[in-house]
């Protein structure tokens, strides 16, 4: 039996499926960022806590960056099901036992987030972090298994061996490249975000950010090279169609290849240099062509089984209507509740004046 075999039956679309392209990379792209200092920066407060230092200020609003990032999630995950459901369900009640966890273990490691802010004894806060980015490690794996797993259904089959829910893609080459590049990657924009917040607050009177900026691209220039290393790893595990179409099987893909290194390689002399504000807009576009290397994966992978161009449209314009405004408002509200809990008027500086 083959992967075509094991193929459930698609659902219409209401619109075009660019717009639902369109609007997983944009959405995809703000998750991003929330995920990249919700995972880098659980792990860097818990390898501080246990070289016996007090928790960088940072660390502090890392209950928020939670928050923002599981609810910024949602919407990406919701248009890949709308374009690729039928493979996405499938690899999920492969997996369902895993998949299913992630949300008791998510709500754990949130609150073990809120421990290690609100608890000042050392140890306490070492043990609390280590357990909420042990947690969010777990769930970052279980994601990478799943947006893996979904682009194999030659693999599917495995389920007639074993129909627990208990499958995972362990077999598959690229897995913990990938993985170790998105861990690796997570570090490099908490250590960048980290700036960013040393800068901001020295503008609203804190303390003098110059050693933080500093401190903050030298973290992201370090696990920007890793990434970069990792990135090489992953590409050369590709199936072997898949990863020609960056060497020249694919105009388009061998263009993105190409401006992604040499973007990456810019992102790295730019941070050495200390140049904050270049090295955050030029992260901006790196992360967006990352991302269209990544569908392209995704389009080679699938190549013999489905592309979005398939699925067939009965046009009904309401209901996206109602999703852009709605996406707008809340937009809108996330960001005056982001200024709000910013305002040193509105809040109590949980640091205590630490600098």
């Amino acid at each position: 039996m083959t992967g075509s075999d094991l193929l459930p039956y698609t659902d219409s679309l209401q619109v075009h499926w660019l717009v639902f392209e369109i609007l997983l990379m944009l959405t995809f792209l703000m998750h991003l960022l929330l995920m990249n200092v919700m995972l880098g920066g659980s792990i860097l407060a818990a390898v501080t806590s246990w070289r016996n230092r007090k928790l960088p200020y940072e660390v502090h609003e890392l209950p928020i960056t939670v928050a923002l990032a599981v609810n910024f999630g949602v919407p990406p995950l919701l248009f890949v099901q709308v374009l690729f459901g039928h493979l996405f369900y499938t690899s999920s009640v492969l997996m369902g036992a895993f998949w299913l966890s992630v949300i008791p273990i998510l709500i754990v490691a949130y609150y073990a987030a809120y421990l290690t802010v609100h608890n000042r004894a050392r140890p306490i806060s070492a043990v609390w972090s280590t357990v909420s980015a042990v947690l969010l490690l777990l769930i970052g794996f279980f994601f990478v298994n799943n947006m893996t797993f979904m682009l194999n259904p030659d693999a599917w089959s495995a389920y007639f061996d074993n129909q627990g829910g208990v499958l995972l893609n362990l077999s598959e080459p690229t897995l913990i490249p990938r993985y170790l590049h998105m861990v690796t990657g997570a570090l490099a924009v908490t250590g960048l975000a980290w700036a960013v917040w040393a800068w901001y607050r020295e503008k609203r009177g804190g303390p003098v950010a110059a050693p933080r900026v500093k401190e903050g691209l030298r973290l992201f220039w370090i696990f920007t090279v890793a990434e970069i290393v990792l990135g090489l790893v992953w590409l050369m595990t590709l199936p072997r169609d898949v990863m020609m179409l960056f060497m020249g099987g694919s105009m388009y893909a061998s263009i993105l290849l190409l401006l992604g290194v040499l973007l990456a390689i810019g992102l790295v002399l730019m941070a050495i240099r200390g140049r904050l504000w270049a090295t955050v807009a030029t992260l901006l576009l790196t992360m967006v062509v990352m991302m269209l290397m990544r569908d392209v994966v995704r389009g080679g992978y699938l190549s013999q089984y489905f592309g979005p161009g398939e699925l067939e449209v009965n046009l009904v314009i309401s209901p996206l209507v109602l999703f852009l405004v709605t996406f707008v408002v809340g937009l809108g509200a996330i960001y005056w509740m982001i200024r709000t809990a910013l305002d040193p008027r509105q809040r109590v500086e949980s640091e205590g004046g630490e600098s």
